[in-house]
C-alpha cells in the first residue's frame, strides 16, 4: 500500500502545478496512464493477485474517489480547473489496469500462462505427483 500512497502523492504534486503544458490528447493520455498505475498498485496492495473481485472493485472505487478529490483540488490551483472528463479518464485508467491484471492473473493461475512460459501446468504437476 505504501507504493500506492506514494504514487497518489506524486499525482497530487503534479496536480498542484499551475500548468502541465500538455495539450488535450496528451493530457487525456496522462490522466489515463497515471490512474492506470494507481489502479494497478491498489489492485496489488489489496491482494488482487490472489484472485477475487473485491480487490478489483476496491481498486477502481478508491482510484475513482481519489480522482474526484484530485479534480476538486485543482479548483484551488491557479490556471487549473476541475473537469469531469478528466475524472472519467482517471476512472477508466484505473479500471483498465485492475481488470487487465485480474484477467492476466486468472489466465496465469489456470495453468495456461505457466504452460505458455514453458513451465508445466499445475494440473499436470498434480497428476504426476499423484501417480508417483
Amino acid at each position: 500500500m505504501d507504493t500506492a500512497v506514494a504514487w497518489a502523492m506524486a499525482i497530487f504534486g503534479l496536480s498542484s502545478m499551475q500548468s502541465t503544458g500538455l495539450g488535450g490528447g496528451y493530457s487525456a493520455l496522462a490522466h489515463f496512464s497515471a490512474y492506470a498505475v494507481l489502479g494497478a498498485l491498489l489492485w496489488w496492495a489489496l491482494g488482487g493477485r490472489n484472485g477475487g473481485r473485491r480487490a478489483v472493485v476496491l481498486a477502481i472505487l478508491i482510484a475513482s474517489l481519489y480522482g474526484i478529490t484530485d479534480e476538486y483540488h485543482q479548483s484551488f490551483v491557479p490556471g487549473r480547473n476541475p473537469d469531469a472528463a478528466d475524472w472519467a479518464l482517471d476512472t477508466l485508467g484505473a479500471a483498465a489496469a485492475a481488470l487487465a491484471l485480474t484477467l492476466g492473473a486468472s489466465w496465469w493461475a489456470s495453468g495456461v500462462g505457466e504452460a505458455a512460459a514453458g513451465r508445466p501446468a499445475r494440473a499436470t504437476e498434480a497428476a504426476s505427483a499423484a501417480r508417483r
